[in-house]
């Protein structure tokens, strides 16, 4: 179920956009599955390894992490990254690592896996991450605020996972693409998720700011599309005797944001808008400061369902970083500025 869960939150990443006329390839990746930039640095997650990129000529700088129980080790695939001003914080199950950004080991914390609970962010003396809530048949994911131990405390935004047994396909990317931590404040989607609200450290709201984007409607051709690339990661897992449409809801409406994310003081909404010419899905991102006034918004060259190839995304100093395998089995990254 985890692994399944978690191609379900990769899954609307699979996109592919025009961009700049930088590209650069980086030789040493094979299947990664996450990229992430500060101002100097890009990081690459790999199964149980990281890579670290200089963003001045993007030569390699260090690769650390593998699979086992170790100080230095992973289990599984690994979670999310935090990038403080001085550390990175990697989120693997069970464990919350502290490495400066050289990927030198500083600490690390037990994170427990029972009931489980995955990719926190650090606020003050607590933690803010998904956990899951399970009732009979039905269960929730919830970003919620946790003590020191791992523990609790208060929830801050819940989105139903399955009903009656069957999983909503969405529901794994909206509860870990919904909020971010920033300065000690959190920034997380509204319950009618129309507005990002803004919440100090104990969880309390000090203000929200409208996002812009709407509900669209899931086409008939789209699901069909979706279903295809849901069987096609299936197999690849070797579980086809997994009955996608037995097991799986698709609802009525895309996901209103598809990621959210803050850097330098500025916050990225990435979020998608039917094209009223030709009906075909368009990738707005838009930039707002840290008070939610809005300060640029672009449109994307995104194809969504046009094409199924796995493509990475991130954004830092208002530049567009994109990492996609080529017909060599190459892996390229390429930059467009959205200034």
């Amino acid at each position: 179920m985890k692994k399944f869960i978690i191609l379900l939150s990769c899954i609307f990443i699979l996109f592919d956009f025009s961009f700049g006329n930088k590209s650069i390839v980086l030789k040493e990746l094979m299947k990664p599955s996450a990229i992430y930039v500060d101002n100097e640095r890009l990081y690459v997650s790999e199964g149980t390894s990281i890579y670290i990129y200089s963003l001045k000529n993007y030569s390699l700088i260090n690769k650390f992490g593998k699979e086992g129980e170790g100080p230095d080790e992973f289990k599984m695939k690994i979670g999310k990254i935090v990038l403080t001003n001085n550390e990175l914080i990697i989120n693997s199950v069970g464990k919350l690592s502290y490495y400066n950004k050289n990927g030198k080991l500083i600490t690390s914390v037990k994170t427990g896996i029972i009931p489980p609970r995955f990719n926190f962010f650090p606020i003050k003396n607590k933690f803010v991450g998904v956990g899951m809530d399970f009732n009979k048949s039905n269960s929730h994911f919830c970003i919620s605020l946790f003590d020191q131990e791992f523990n609790k405390q208060k929830e801050l935004f819940k989105v139903q996972q399955t009903k009656n047994g069957k999983m909503f396909v969405f529901a794994p990317q909206i509860a870990m693409n919904s909020y971010f931590v920033y300065e000690n404040k959190i920034y997380i989607l509204s319950k009618n998720n129309s507005k990002i609200n803004i919440l100090n450290y104990k969880g309390d709201k000090l203000n929200s700011f409208k996002h812009g984007f709407k509900k669209t409607k899931f086409k008939k051709k789209e699901k069909q599309i979706f279903l295809k690339l849901l069987n096609k990661s299936i197999k690849s897992m070797k579980k086809s005797s997994f009955n996608i449409k037995d097991n799986i809801i698709i609802p009525e409406y895309h996901p209103e944001i598809i990621s959210l994310k803050i850097s330098n003081k500025m916050i990225y909404i990435l979020g998608r808008k039917r094209n009223k010419k030709n009906g075909k899905l368009q990738s707005i991102i838009r930039v707002f400061n840290l008070e939610g006034e809005k300060i640029l918004e672009k449109n994307i060259n995104l194809n969504f369902f046009d094409n199924t190839e796995t493509v990475l995304t991130t954004f830092g100093n208002f530049i567009f970083y994109k990492l996609k395998e080529n017909e060599n089995e190459e892996w390229i990254l390429s930059l467009k500025h959205l200034k």
